[in-house]
């Protein structure tokens, strides 16, 4: 009887858990590109199901939205040549729109790139005060770019 008693105990403690979570929150997850709506900004699939992600913690200024398009479609390349997804870390959702970071595969089969990160560091985007999970890393990155003088920091 009594291991009945711990089993319902560990369901029910289970459930609590579960119930205590974030129900927006989505796991993280291997999504599929579909477009490229903005330098922050992509259209993702994932089991049949459309998402807007929008990349936590970073902000892409109108004036260099182009060359983040390009630099975002660079890095997702690989992932259409070999059918491979993007993993989402999702921060926050809303219905279908995320909030998350978004990394991508990178030709070392081990390695994978993160797209928040890389615009940052290329001086296209400037952090947010957005809570992400890497956001010391991504103030730090854009630091970088600042002393680098790239992008947005570079001499108007």
């Amino acid at each position: 009887m009594s291991g009945i008693s711990f089993l319902q105990g560990t369901l029910l403690f289970s459930l609590l858990l579960l119930a205590s979570c974030n129900a927006d929150r989505l796991p993280n997850q291997r999504m599929f590109l579909e477009s490229i709506a903005s330098g922050n900004e992509i259209e993702m699939t994932s089991q049949g199901q459309t998402y807007r992600v929008r990349l936590c913690g970073v902000d892409v200024p109108a004036k260099q939205d182009g060359q983040a398009r390009k630099l975002l479609k660079k890095l997702t390349d690989l992932t259409d040549e070999e059918a491979k997804g993007l993993v989402v870390v999702t921060v926050r959702s809303d219905g279908n729109t995320i909030r998350a970071e978004v990394y991508a595969p990178t030709t070392n089969q081990d390695e994978e790139t993160s797209l928040n990160a890389e615009l940052l560091a290329a001086g296209l985007a400037r952090t947010t005060g957005e809570s992400c999970p890497n956001r010391e890393t991504f103030q730090s990155i854009e630091q970088d770019a600042k002393e680098q003088r790239l992008g947005l920091w570079g001499h108007q």
